[in-house]
């Protein structure tokens, strides 16, 4: 459900200047995810008198992607006005109506279709050697190395239309958004829609860990103490994470906004799919058994053809931009230019490092002579963990270009913050000390009480 906004005039006849809550309507999604997995796993593994060893491998790689439909509502809620008849709660806010907007070509929607992306791949191999030394002394120690990747795409066509009108039922879960006969076919009908923008995002990245772990064991001899435990483990990480400039790169194709003749709107009127230039690549979307036909069904909606948001970077997106430059007014330039969005540039990579180094030891006892039985362990680990980043502060301004000689209202109140991409290096050393109890009682063969207190670090 979109915002609410406070208006003494919303209502069509009503002249009481009581205090409205409105909101625009709502919007709906449709989703289809797949993910397909596959692992593989092996050991091996030996022994010899007091020797032992194992190695193991692990893989599991991720395939996922998704896709979507999706209808907004993107009414301006300070001129939309509800039909004679809206109803309200005690407090004000829209319950039930129809929503109109009389000041503009209709109720402002928005569709959509989407395609995501993404693999991901983690190997690790790990081995392991133990040393039973001796009854009381076993020792062993262990090194692993992990690899993890994932690149993935994130990418949206968009549409813009005007509905002639749409209720709305905020009073049963989930809400209500209606539309008689006409408003049905009105929405199924391409030559409704406009072209309005695209959306692209990609990323990829890589990250390793290495580990070593040295491990002691030492068993007593006692009725109390059971054995003390003690080690130490280092571990060496990285990662390195690209994406698109800006993380996402937003552009117009053609959006009322940046539509007119003051001189600094590049476009005379909207890439609407009724002209022949820019016919095509679309196609109405039915919403089936919606809520498990729980909710009356949506109309279908018109969104742009899938194949135009598939792809890194998606070749669609040249086909839409291009296209409505017909309609610039004479030339467009500056911010109405459109290409892919940049990748890998170094404003749009990030490094990461962190190396940690860890003591700990643990002593385990037990008092079994007690009425109630009790044992349990005492433990501390020392880690101290050392980290670098590497990455960039970016801020793009995005004003509008104004050219000489066209005066506009409001202009120089627009904050005008200057373009930056700032490298920055980061360090940081901390310690933890982490301390940890268990107990546990015994008071009957079929009864046991646990007490634990521990600090731990993420």
């Amino acid at each position: 459900i979109s915002p609410y906004i406070a208006r003494t005039d919303a209502v069509v006849g009503d002249t009481s200047g009581a205090k409205r809550w409105i909101s625009g309507g709502g919007s709906w999604t449709t989703n289809n995810f797949e993910r397909e997995r596959d692992g593989l796993y092996g050991a091996l593994q030996w022994k010899k008198d007091a020797l032992s060893s194992h190695l193991t491998y692990f893989r599991s790689k991720y395939d996922m992607s998704t896709t979507e439909a999706a209808l907004s509502a993107s009414a301006n809620p300070a001129t939309i006005m509800l039909d004679p008849g809206a109803v309200f709660d005690d407090r004000g806010v829209l319950l039930a109506g129809t929503i109109r907007a009389p000041k503009d070509p209709g109720v402002g929607i928005g569709t959509d279709s989407r395609s995501t992306g993404r693999t991901s791949d983690t190997r690790d191999v790990a081995w392991n050697l133990q040393w039973r030394a001796t009854d009381q002394w076993v020792f062993s120690g262990d090194l692993q190395h992990t690899r993890a990747t994932t690149d993935g795409y994130d990418n949206t066509v968009g549409m813009g239309a005007y509905a002639p009108k749409e209720g709305v039922d905020f009073r049963s879960s989930p809400p209500k958004l209606t539309f008689d006969d006409a408003d049905r076919a009105f929405l199924a009908n391409p030559n409704n829609y406009y072209w309005g923008f695209t959306q692209e995002h990609r990323d990829e990245a890589v990250a390793a860990q290495n580990a070593a772990r040295l491990d002691a064991k030492f068993t007593f001899d006692s009725p109390v103490l059971n054995d003390l435990r003690f080690g130490v483990r280092f571990t060496n990480r990285s990662a390195e994470t690209r994406a698109t400039h800006g993380n996402n790169q937003w552009h117009e194709i053609t959006q009322p906004w940046a539509v007119g003749s003051d001189g600094w709107q590049p476009f005379s009127k909207l890439a609407y799919l009724s002209d022949p230039r820019f016919a095509g690549n679309a196609s109405a979307v039915p919403f089936n058994n919606f809520f498990g036909g729980k909710v009356a069904t949506p109309p279908s909606i018109v969104v742009p053809n899938l194949s135009l948001s598939q792809g890194t970077p998606p070749p669609g997106f040249t086909q839409l931009h291009d296209m409505v430059k017909v309609l610039c007014n004479g030339t467009c330039s500056g911010d109405a230019l459109w290409n892919y969005a940049l990748f890998g540039d170094p404003e749009s990579r990030n490094l990461q490092h962190e190396k940690t180094k860890a003591l700990y030891a643990q002593l385990r006892f037990g008092f079994d002579d007690l009425k109630y039985p009790v044992d349990g362990s005492i433990g501390i680990r020392y880690v101290k963990t050392d980290s670098t980043a590497y990455g960039y502060t970016v801020f793009t301004p995005n004003l509008p270009t104004i050219p000489a000689g066209v005066n506009v209202v409001g202009i120089d109140t627009i904050p005008n913050i200057a373009a930056f991409a700032n490298r920055q290096n980061f360090d940081n050393s901390y310690h933890n000390v982490l301390p940890s109890l268990n107990l546990r009682m015994k008071p009957r063969d079929d009864l046991q009480f646990r007490f634990a207190l521990a600090k731990a670090m993420s």
